[in-house]
């Protein structure tokens, strides 16, 4: 098989992963705005965000954990045919166990790991923002687009979302 090899597990993958960021990131941002009483998440603490942050990494984990034991039996054994065969001889082992196999494990390691990249991501930011670096580079790239001629592009693809919403909008009033 060769270089195809490379691209072994890539739907598991991707079915293992996008639903998984899509609860790592929601339930940081449900757990940080629950945590900050004036809804600035800058005024929260280190533990706060520490909390948060490895907390999201194990819902995710959590959620995530069979998709990926199916990826990595899929990745590691080319005797399965397709990835329901090997949720099914998975299955056959030992029932849901089998997709269970160890998570404690996945869940000890997510927090620590989770609760720095969010602390570390959340420092960054406010440090940018403390030396207005944010602004700086923000103006930086858009003199980069302007000068590569993507800003022009840019726009007129914002314009045609905007016309796309707008008309989105006059139908809806049109049905009610």
């Amino acid at each position: 098989m060769g270089i195809l090899l490379i691209q072994v597990g890539f739907l598991a993958t991707v079915a293992r992963d996008a639903p998984a960021f899509g609860i790592y990131f929601a339930s940081y941002e449900y757990m940080v705005r629950s945590m900050c009483a004036d809804g600035k998440v800058q005024t929260l603490s280190s533990m706060q965000l520490l909390l948060a942050g490895g907390s999201a990494g194990m819902f995710s984990w959590l959620f995530s954990y069979p998709t990926d034991i199916v990826k990595s039996r899929f990745q590691a054994d080319n005797s399965y045919k397709s990835y329901t065969d090997c949720i099914r001889r998975t299955y056959a082992e030992r029932g849901l166990r089998s997709f269970f196999v160890g998570l404690n494990s996945a869940l000890i390691r997510a927090f620590p790991s989770n609760a720095a990249t969010f602390f570390t991501v959340e420092w960054t930011y406010r440090l940018l923002l403390d030396h207005n670096l944010i602004n700086n580079v923000t103006k930086q790239a858009e003199q980069i687009c302007a000068e590569s001629q993507l800003l022009p592009v840019i726009r007129r693809m914002d314009e045609f979302v905007h016309l796309c919403l707008k008309g989105c909008e006059e139908r809806s009033t049109e049905i009610q």
